[in-house]
Formats: structure tokens, sequence, C-alpha cells
């Protein structure tokens, strides 16, 4: 099962607090971000997450994140 509905902003601000940072390389309606301990990157969409919510939790487990480390800032 995927998270909760959220907007764009408040999960690219969970995955800051849980040890990433935003890096170049993002297109306009992307936003590039790497796990400062893993080095891992993903690159998420500042639109509307309803069709991805189910692939934000393997974006997390690449970074090294968990889905109730994801959830605890949303």
């Amino acid at each position: 099962m995927g998270l909760k509905p959220c907007t764009a902003k408040k999960l690219i601000r969970s995955f800051i607090k849980n040890g990433c940072i935003i890096i170049d390389g993002g297109k306009g309606s992307h936003t590039k971000i790497k796990h400062i301990k893993t080095g891992a990157t993903t690159t998420i969409p500042k639109g509307d997450l309803t069709n991805v919510r189910h692939a934000i939790l393997n974006w997390a487990e690449n970074l090294g994140i968990t889905k109730d480390n994801i959830e605890q800032y949303l």
C-alpha cells in the first residue's frame, strides 16, 4: 500500500528531514534529491502525486528510508 495523499512540497520536506539534500539536475517540473549517507539519488515530480504514491515507497527504499520515516514528517 502506498502513502497517504500528500503534496510534493511535503514529500520533499520529508525526504530532507530523513537525510536528503536537493541537488542540481531536476527539470522544471521535477526535483532531484540525494541521500547524504548512501549517495543514492531519485527524482520527485512537483505536480500531482496521486498516480505515483505507490512508487514513492520504492524511491524511499532506494535511498535507504523506510515508509514510517517518510510518514513521520508528512
